[in-house]
Formats: structure tokens, sequence, C-alpha cells
């Protein structure tokens, strides 16, 4: 997108320098400062529009992929707005179906440290598909949970 605006911006240099240029040899000719035959300004003439024409149509082409970038950036934009929000709102989902599959099982023995009193003697249980041991993020969630 930058290389385009740059693009863009050297493009309006040479059109905005090509007018000038047509000016300056325009006002030499009129006050016959030039010593150009009138041939030649009409060749020259024709080699600035030509020039001028070009540049123009080069800064067209850059504004229209100018345009169509700025187009793709909003709708990816948009794009990861959303995919972000499902993220989000499946990693709720995910953590709310893991902590309904845990459940305490009272063992009924205090076994457990003294600083937790009757919770010591807890055990959670859950189906094996939910819970995996050494698991990270199983782990993290658990964590919260105790």
């Amino acid at each position: 997108m930058e290389e385009e605006q740059s693009g863009r911006a050297d493009l309006q240099r040479l059109v905005q320098k090509a007018n000038s240029e047509a000016a300056l040899w325009r006002q030499k000719c009129e006050s016959g400062e030039g010593g150009v035959r009138s041939e030649e300004m009409e060749e020259m003439k024709k080699k600035l529009t030509a020039r001028l024409i070009e540049a123009e149509s080069q800064l067209e082409a850059a504004l229209s992929k100018a345009a169509s970038m700025d187009k793709a950036n909003h709708r990816l934009r948009g794009e990861l707005e959303d995919l972000s929000i499902e993220v989000e709102r499946v990693s709720i989902s995910q953590a709310s179906a893991r902590r309904s599959y845990i459940k305490p099982r009272h063992t009924g023995q205090h076994d457990g440290p003294p600083h937790l009193g009757q919770f010591g003697s807890t055990e959670w249980s859950c189906p094996s598909s939910v819970y995996t041991p050494g698991d990270g993020y199983n782990d993290q969630i658990l964590a919260v949970l105790v």
C-alpha cells in the first residue's frame, strides 16, 4: 500500500514537472527567447504532450490499484474481526464445556493439606477425552477451578 502511495506521489511529481516544463517553453517561445524554429517547437510540444498523457495514465492506474488495495484491506480487516470474535466464542464455549465435565468426587477422608480443610478430600473426575494429565491448557483450567 505504501509502495502504491509513493508511486502515486512520483507520478504526480512527473505530471507537475511536465506541466511546468511545457509552461516554461511556451513562455520562452512567446517571448522569442527560446531560439527555436516553429517545426522544432511543434515537435517538442508533441513530445511533451505524449509524456504528459503517459504520466496521467500511469497516475490513473496507480490510483485504481490503490483503491482496489483499500477495498481488499477493508474486507480482510472485517474478516479478521469476524474470525477473532469466533475464536473468542469457541474458547469460551470450550472452557464452559470442560467445566461442566469436571466434577468433584468426595472420598470422605481428609487427606489433603490442612489449609484446605474439607476440600482436601476432594478428587476430581472427568471423562478421559476431556482431561489429559500433563496437557498445559487443561492444567491451567483446573488451576482456575481449584
